[in-house]
């Protein structure tokens, strides 16, 4: 298949960008997203683009598992080429050693860990899963074991590189 010439694993590539605010780490995901898509229209198949934020919280807590079960299903298509972030994921999903972690973000974060790397779990699809955050240390340690490489993010250090990084933002190349 037009997927087997990408060389994909079997096992999902899960990668954390970690960086202060204003570093440029949404911009980065954004244009990983903008790759990935022209790849995927390179070889012809479709792509799909999941993003995971606290939306996938319901005022009815009992719904949160099953809504971010069909964010993992969204992406889980053999035939695609997909990138599916997590936005904030400190944020998102609860460390179990913060104190006002529920049994309900419990449920959330072992969907999250089994989805990734559970016993049972059947790798289905093409896709690159970034997690996004400003406080890596506020990440579960079983899921940041999970990462396959944490990448920080310096972000501009310069007023010039800040500048390019605004004016890329402004314009959408997602170029530095």
């Amino acid at each position: 298949s037009e997927c087997a010439a990408l060389s994909w694993r079997s096992k999902a590539s899960f990668y954390a960008v970690v960086c202060s605010p204003g570093s440029g780490k949404s911009t980065l995901v954004k244009y990983a997203g903008k790759r990935l898509a022209s790849l995927a229209q390179a070889k012809g198949i479709t792509y799909r683009e999941v993003v995971v934020d606290n939306s996938f919280q319901d005022e009815f807590h009992g719904r949160d598992v099953k809504n971010l079960k069909a964010k993992i299903d969204e992406i889980e298509e053999p035939s695609a080429l997909g990138l599916f972030v997590i936005d904030d994921i400190d944020g998102v999903i609860q460390s179990r050693n913060a104190r006002d972690h529920s049994q309900l973000e419990a449920k959330s974060l072992h969907t999250i860990m089994q989805w990734l790397d559970g016993i049972e779990t059947e790798y289905k699809g093409n896709y690159l899963i970034i997690a996004t955050t400003n406080f890596p240390e506020k990440i579960d340690s079983a899921l940041r074991s999970r990462f396959t490489e944490e990448i920080v993010v310096v972000g501009p250090q310069t007023a010039e590189q800040y500048a390019t990084l605004m004016k890329s933002k402004m314009n959408g190349t997602g170029t530095y």
